[in-house]
C-alpha cells in the first residue's frame, strides 16, 4: 500500500482525526466522558469523510476522483474553519494555553493554503500573486510524509483541535504535545520556506515564450484511452489535440477495445492501479512489462513503444534490486528483438528521470539497444523552470561523447497546477516547447497531464475545462504553419 498512498501521511490522517476525536471530549462531574456537540456531530464526521476520500483517490486512480467534485474540495476548507470554531470554543471555555498557539495558527496557515489548493482545483487561482503559498504547501506535505506532493495525487491536511481539558500524567502531557508540535513545524516550514517558494514561482516568469510552433516539432499529450469519460460532464472523451497520439497503458491491458484516430501512436506502459494493494515480486514485475511489451507491440502496431519506466527513477520502486546496467541493457536488447519479430516497425524509447553519474551510465548502455531516448523535464525545488535548460545541458554533453545516440525525445514535460500555480503550469509547458524549438535535434515532445487523474499535472480541470496551460497549447497546436 506504501507504494501508493505514502503510508507516512496515511498514518498522520488517521492519527490526527483520533487525536481531534480524544481532545475534544469532556468529563462530566468527574464520573462519565460526554462529546461536545460541534466536534460529536460535525468535525469529527467530516474529518473521517474527508480521509476516506483522500485515500480513495489514492487507490482508484482511474475513477472520477472524489476530490475534484466541488461539494468534497470546499468540505476541506469547511473543514478548517470548523476547526477554528471548536479552537475559539475551547479556549473560551477553558482558557488559554501556550500549547493552543501553534495549533491555531496552523489552522490559519494551513487552512488557508488547503483553501486556495481548493480553488485552484475546481476554478483556476487568481493570480501569480498567491502561487507561492502552494508551493510553501507541498513542501509541508512532502516533509511530514507525502514524498510525490508535488507531483502526486492532492495531499490536503486536515484541522487541529485544541484539548478541552486538562493532562491528568506527566505521559498525558507529553502525549498532548505531539500535535501542537506537529502544528508549529508545519508554520515554522511555510514561514522558512516562503523566500525559497517565492523565487521557485518567479522563476517561471522567465521562461522564453513561444508564438508559433513549426511543422517538423512534433508534439503528442499522454493520454489514458482505457478510463472511461470521468467528468460530470462527460466532455473528456475526446482524445487530446497533437500530432501523436501519445497512450499509457497498464502492463496487464490486453490491447483490445482501444480507439484509433490515425495519428501515429506512442504507447507508454505503466504500473497497474491494483498493484497499489499487492505488488507482485520484484522478478515478476519485470517479466509482466516485457510480455506486455510484445502483446501490445503486436496487438497496437505503435510507433514508438516505452517498455519500462525510468531505470533511474520509477523502476527503482518495484523491480528487481540487482537491475544494474548491465542487466538493464539486457533486458531492452531481449525486449526490442521480440517487439522486431511481431511488429518490425514499431521503435523502442527509453526515459531517463536523472543527470547524476549512475543516469549516465545507464544511457550509455542503454543507447544502442534505443531507437529513442529523452529526459523526464519538471521543475524543480532548488532551480524552479531552470531544471530544465539544466537537464537538457546534460543531455547535450552525453550526446557529445563518442558512440550511438538514439533520437532524442522530450518523452515527459509537465507542471503541477497545484503545486506552482496555474500561471506557472502555462509557463513551463509553453517554455519547454520554446527549448525543443531552439535544440533543433529535438524531434519530438510528449507533454503530462491532459486531465487531473492519478497526478496533479491535469491541463483540464476535472470539470473538464481547460487550464491556462491547456488553452496555451492548444491555440499553439492549431496555428501551427
Amino acid at each position: 500500500m506504501i507504494f501508493s498512498l505514502h503510508g507516512v501521511f496515511l498514518t498522520y490522517l488517521l492519527l490526527l482525526v483520533l487525536w481531534n476525536r480524544l481532545c475534544s471530549r469532556l468529563t462530566d462531574h468527574g464520573e462519565r466522558p460526554v462529546r461536545r456537540a460541534l466536534e460529536a456531530r460535525v468535525l469529527v464526521p467530516l474529518q473521517v469523510v474527508l480521509t476516506v476520500a483522500l485515500v480513495r483517490d489514492r487507490l482508484a486512480p482511474g475513477d472520477l476522483p472524489w476530490l475534484g467534485l466541488p461539494a468534497v474540495a470546499l468540505a476541506f476548507p469547511l473543514a478548517f474553519a470548523l476547526g477554528l470554531a471548536q479552537n475559539v470554543s475551547a479556549i473560551l471555555a477553558r482558557g488559554a494555553r501556550l500549547s493552543d498557539i501553534p495549533v491555531v495558527i496552523y489552522n490559519v496557515g494551513i487552512g488557508a493554503c488547503v483553501t486556495y489548493s481548493a480553488w485552484t482545483l475546481l476554478n483556476g487561482g487568481p493570480g501569480a500573486g498567491e502561487a507561492p503559498l502552494l508551493y510553501d504547501y507541498g513542501v509541508v506535505t512532502r516533509l511530514i510524509g507525502s514524498y510525490l506532493a508535488l507531483l502526486g495525487p492532492p495531499t490536503w491536511m486536515l484541522p487541529l483541535c485544541v484539548r478541552r481539558t486538562e493532562p491528568q500524567t506527566f505521559s498525558a502531557l507529553l502525549g498532548g504535545l505531539v500535535f501542537p508540535a506537529v502544528g508549529a513545524f508545519a508554520v515554522m516550514v511555510l514561514v522558512a520556506f516562503h523566500g525559497q517558494s517565492q523565487a521557485v514561482v518567479n522563476s517561471f516568469g522567465f521562461e522564453t515564450g513561444l508564438a508559433r510552433l513549426p511543422a517538423d516539432l512534433r508534439v503528442g499529450i499522454v493520454f489514458r484511452p482505457d478510463v472511461p469519460a470521468f467528468t460530470p460532464e462527460g466532455n473528456d472523451a475526446a482524445p487530446p489535440p497533437g500530432d501523436l497520439s501519445v497512450w499509457t497503458l497498464p502492463a496487464d491491458h490486453s490491447g483490445a477495445g482501444l480507439p484509433r484516430d490515425g495519428r501515429p501512436l506512442v504507447v507508454l506502459l505503466r504500473f497497474p492501479d491494483r498493484w497499489a494493494w499487492r505488488k507482485p515480486p520484484p522478478d515478476v514485475v519485470l517479466a509482466r512489462f516485457e510480455q506486455a511489451a510484445v502483446r501490445l507491440a503486436e496487438a497496437l502496431r505503435p510507433e514508438v513503444l516505452l517498455p519500462f519506466p525510468e531505470p533511474d527513477g520509477e523502476a527503482t520502486l518495484a523491480f528487481p534490486a540487482a537491475m544494474d546496467p548491465d542487466a538493464w541493457a539486457a533486458v531492452f536488447e531481449r525486449t526490442r528483438a521480440a517487439v522486431a519479430a511481431v511488429s518490425p516497425e514499431t521503435r523502442i524509447a527509453v526515459r531517463f528521470a536523472g543527470v547524476g553519474p549512475r543516469s549516465r551510465t545507464l544511457y550509455e548502455r542503454l543507447a544502442p539497444h534505443a531507437d529513442i531516448a529523452g529526459p523526464r523535464l519538471h521543475p524543480d525545488s532548488e532551480h524552479g523552470a531552470a531544471a530544465a535548460d539544466r537537464i537538457l545541458a546534460t543531455w547535450d554533453t552525453w550526446r557529445a561523447g563518442p558512440g550511438h545516440d538514439p533520437d532524442l525525445w522530450i518523452l515527459a514535460t509537465g507542471c503541477s497546477a497545484l503545486a506552482y500555480g496555474e500561471f506557472a503550469q502555462a509557463r513551463f509547458v509553453q517554455g519547454c516547447l520554446a527549448r525543443a524549438v531552439v535544440h533543433r535535434h529535438i524531434d519530438a515532445v510528449i507533454v503530462e497531464g491532459w486531465r487531473d487523474l492519478g497526478h496533479s499535472l491535469g491541463m483540464l480541470r476535472p470539470s473538464g475545462r481547460p487550464r491556462q496551460a491547456g488553452l496555451v497549447l492548444q491555440r499553439l497546436l492549431a496555428d501551427r504553419p
